[in-house]
């Protein structure tokens, strides 16, 4: 699997990249969860409509440290479904850039969120319906750093 970044094609994830501030869709990020252990996810989109929204994945695969990531224990299902966080924990940290790669972009799922009677997938809106409609989709929610951390460690059974 080919994982690039600033078109600088690298043998495996790991290094802190650091050059490149702006992100993309398909960049892979390190959140660390406590001091021996890191997980990944992979930015899904970009937002143009919420100013500073991307939309993550998080991978259900965890490692000891961001210089342990391997691309080919990335993969598979998101611990949960994806939704909104801000960009700056990856530009301004404490979130890592570590690594592009548009094959897992390309097998990965976006959800569709609802707004209040609207669904939105990405920046597109696709459908209004009503109140007993809404009920059916995940709501868009811009989900804090410290919430994502949290999430991500009960669902790992990691202490801080």
């Amino acid at each position: 699997m080919k994982i690039t970044i600033d078109d600088r094609k690298i043998g495996r994830v790991g290094a802190v990249l650091t050059k490149r501030v702006k992100v993309v869709e398909g960049d892979l990020i390190a959140i660390p969860l406590n001091e021996n252990v890191v997980a990944v996810g992979i930015i899904l989109h970009v937002s143009k409509r919420i100013r500073n929204g991307i939309i993550v994945g998080y991978y259900n695969q965890i490692f000891s440290s961001v210089e342990a990531i391997s691309i080919d224990e990335i993969g598979g299902e998101f611990v949960d479904t994806p939704n909104y966080t801000g960009k700056q924990l990856v530009t301004k940290g404490p979130w890592q850039l570590v690594g592009h790669s548009d094959e897992l972009l390309a097998s990965a799922t976006i959800p569709e969120l609802a707004v209040v009677t609207t669904i939105y997938y990405k920046d597109e809106i696709v459908h209004h319906f009503t109140n007993d409609e809404h009920k059916a989709y995940l709501t868009l929610a811009v989900e804090g750093g410290g919430f994502v951390e949290n999430k991500l460690r009960k669902h790992f059974e990691i202490t801080k």
